[in-house]
């Protein structure tokens, strides 16, 4: 029986901002300040406040989740909302826009929940896990089925290495299916997405961003992919502009070019997946 995917797939901030956050967060340290009861006594400074409330706006030149474009290669804006209690506790609302070609029949956004807990561990390590809600509003394949999916991640970091984990829990990953005997959807609940990222400071507020990961969609292995990253990014610190920052990465997913193609209004089409070039600027509140 023939594959099914819904015409895009979709997961992660671009995929180098929100996941990265995720894998931050594990560190321990990402969205509020590490102080300690004696470094408030010898400074004299209060205490950080419980609940921390931050956020930004990327202008991306692509969308990319794992490798994959969201937008048909075109720019688009997104925003997001952080939340971190010094419980460990962490929130995250996400918006981004999207492509019809990627989501057919949708409003052309992505709204995302995110929800999750950080540990600090011995020896500079760090305990992740989180739940993701990726919402696609009025997306939905022709077989009826929408293209929401929600996922658990898990992610254990060393100083600036991490490894992490994300598991579909949805009964449908990103709108993607094959159909069984009779002609039923089969379900991908399940699918796995394994990743590693290293991010060492390689200069004065510059960061290099390397990644490997590799999606398995269960029920529907012709759509499985492996993706890599390799970037820099450069925190307006270093130009005398805090709150800004900026990100240059080259891309690349190894899917099957034919299947991961999606089909615009007017009947034109682009490749998703393959080598790309992507750029980000950022500003931080």
């Amino acid at each position: 029986m023939p594959l099914v995917v819904r015409e895009g797939f979709s997961f992660t901030y671009n995929s180098a901002v929100r996941w990265s956050a995720f894998i931050a967060l594990s560190s321990g340290c990402a969205l509020t300040p590490c102080v300690t009861h004696a470094e408030t006594a010898q400074t004299g400074a209060p205490p950080a406040p419980a609940l921390t409330v931050s956020g930004n706006v990327t202008l991306a030149s692509d969308y990319l989740m794992r490798g994959v474009s969201q937008t048909q290669h075109k720019p688009t804006m997104q925003g997001e909302i952080d939340f971190s209690h010094t419980s460990g506790w962490y929130g995250t609302i996400f918006g981004s826009g999207v492509s019809n070609a990627a989501y057919p029949n949708g409003s052309g956004s992505e709204i995302d929940l995110i929800t999750g807990w950080q540990f600090s561990l011995p020896a500079n390590l760090g305990l992740n896990i989180g739940y993701y809600a990726y919402f696609y509003p009025e997306s939905h394949t022709s077989d009826g089925i929408n293209s929401n999916t929600q996922e658990i991640k898990t992610a254990l970091s060393y100083n600036s290495l991490s490894v992490g984990l994300a598991v579909a829990t949805s009964s449908y990953f990103a709108g993607i299916y094959d159909y069984d005997a009779n002609g039923k959807p089969k379900k991908s609940q399940g699918s796995l997405y394994l990743e590693a990222n290293w991010n060492p400071v390689i200069a004065e507020n510059v960061t290099l961003n390397l990644h490997a990961g590799h999606e398995q969609i269960r029920n529907a292995n012709d759509f499985n992919f492996s993706d890599y990253k390799i970037g820099v990014t450069v925190d307006g610190k270093r130009f005398s502009m805090p709150g800004w920052n900026a990100s240059l990465a080259w891309s690349y997913n190894n899917g099957n070019r034919s299947l991961w193609t999606f089909v615009n209004s007017d009947g034109s089409s682009k490749i998703a997946v393959g080598s790309r070039v992507l750029a980000t600027v950022t500003y931080s509140f």
